[in-house]
């Protein structure tokens, strides 16, 4: 058996043989390219390849750079995550109201397929489906709230998925006045910003 050791003062941790080493760092994922480069580092040390491992460090920085924004954003929507859909619904309709905006969830049940309704000047402006899936909503999703929109004769409609949206759901979608509203753009617009997703109905 061949002992592959990291040195204890920079992690701490020890392992017996090639496959406790892989094991280990599959579950870590992306976050075990630091520590390799530790490893090979320790393999390596002025070796000819050195080089080679340099600009492989350097290349473990940058990516952490570049996904330290994607890290932040699955951070700032975990909570909608984890709500229940009715609290979704809720935390939804609190944002637009705290931007100005004349926002009323329906009841739980039976609300046909909407779950927050927009007024203006006290006439229905725009019904609002919420979803929370991690996954892309589906054109299915599209068409029912499209539906429910004409049920309801409202001029507009907006449907919030976490997950964002597949082509298909897009393609349905294109030429009505449906809004479609990924995390990100709700992020945006909880931030002050994205103004353009209700304009005429922010106070």
């Amino acid at each position: 058996m061949v002992l592959v050791t990291i040195p204890a003062a920079a992690t701490g941790i020890y392992f017996c043989g090639y496959q406790d080493l892989v094991v280990c760092l599959l579950g870590l994922g992306w976050f075990a390219l630091p520590i390799l480069a530790l490893i090979l580092s320790s393999w390596y040390g002025d070796h000819p390849s050195a080089d080679k491992l340099s600009a492989f460090q350097d290349a473990t920085t940058s990516w952490s750079r570049t996904a330290r924004p994607f890290n932040a954003h699955k951070r700032a929507i975990r909570p909608w995550i984890r709500m229940s859909g009715v609290d979704f619904e809720k935390a939804v309709a609190r944002i637009l109201k705290v931007r100005g905006i004349d926002a009323r969830p329906t009841k739980a049940s039976g609300d046909g397929g909407v779950d927050i309704e927009v007024f203006a000047d006290d006439h229905l402006r725009m019904v609002i489906q919420c979803k929370r899936y991690k996954s892309a909503c589906g054109p299915s999703i599209v068409r029912e709230l499209y539906g429910a929109m004409q049920h309801h004769h409202a001029p507009q409609a907006m449907l919030i998925c976490l997950g964002g949206f597949s082509r298909r759901a897009r393609d349905f979608a294109a030429g009505k006045p449906i809004e479609l509203v990924d995390s990100e753009m709700l992020i945006e617009f909880r931030n002050g910003r994205a103004d353009h997703l209700f304009w005429g109905l922010i106070k």
